[in-house]
């Protein structure tokens, strides 16, 4: 559709961030440090809380996707289905970078298996993210699923939400061995980010999280002494992100 002459319209997104704002139109100001969501969660209290999450997390949190997903060397078509709900930290930091990267994505009306797999053979689906029950039931019925789907597209799963535990992550490898297992952990209090096996040579270690995500930092204290503590001993992780939620400068996680 084309814009009249006289109008200050623009009819496309190229002519639109072109312009400079007009502010005296704009009714409120949103700031990074204003909130953007509020998620609920008891990852780290027991209790379920609200998780306050500012628009400069948001922000950070893209930055992260877009550095994990955007490989200059890999000019593969990306195509990504959508299994998980975006009420969820997981669903949410996932879907809205993958958007901001203008990322192709199959999106479902409600999560079924039959739904799932017909989408990826139908679609060509190469990313898979899903959750460990999911990719547990893959594994249980790996051979009346390859008989009935073609899945030869699928490159990689993308699992998280959960623990995956090594057996699992190597039934699945041996059954679909075309396809490689990406890990990721991460928290609603940090808006997803914390590790990831992003790159192949941490994803064959299974069991592992992987490295910590972009401008993350993190440190293993003694839960008495808070004080740090050196390689292979158990104690309370911390963490230090800009996508750490709104209050807190630093994230208490969780002994381990």
């Amino acid at each position: 559709m084309e814009a009249d002459e006289n109008s200050t319209s623009s009819n496309t997104l190229e002519e639109m961030m072109k312009k400079e704002p007009e502010f005296s139109k704009v009714r409120e100001q949103v700031n990074q440090d204003d909130t953007a969501t509020l998620l609920y969660s008891s990852g780290t209290t027991g209790p379920s809380k609200g998780v306050v999450s500012s628009h400069k997390n948001l922000i950070a949190m893209v930055q992260n996707v877009s550095a994990r997903f955007t490989d200059k060397e890999d000019e593969r078509e990306k195509i990504f289905i959508c299994t998980i709900p975006m009420f969820h930290i997981y669903g949410l930091a996932m879907f809205t970078g993958l958007l901001s990267l203008g990322s192709t994505i199959v999106f479902l009306s409600k999560f079924e298996m039959h739904d799932m797999l017909s989408s990826i053979e139908k679609f060509r689906v190469t990313f898979l993210p899903l959750v460990p029950p999911i990719l547990v039931a893959m594994l249980n019925n790996a051979d009346a699923i390859k008989s009935k789907y073609d899945l030869s597209s699928l490159d990689m799963v993308l699992c998280g939400g959960a623990p995956l535990s090594k057996e699992v992550t190597e039934g699945f490898v041996d059954k679909y061995p075309n396809v490689a297992i990406l890990q990721g952990y991460g928290l609603t209090e940090s808006f997803g980010a914390g590790a990831s096996t992003d790159s192949l040579e941490e994803s064959r270690k299974y069991g592992t999280a992987g490295l910590l995500s972009s401008s993350t930092e993190a440190i293993i204290v003694d839960t008495e002494t808070a004080q740090p503590l050196p390689v292979n001993q158990t104690g309370e992780l911390w963490l230090r992100s800009p996508t750490i939620m709104k209050g807190l400068s630093f994230l208490f996680v969780f002994s381990l």
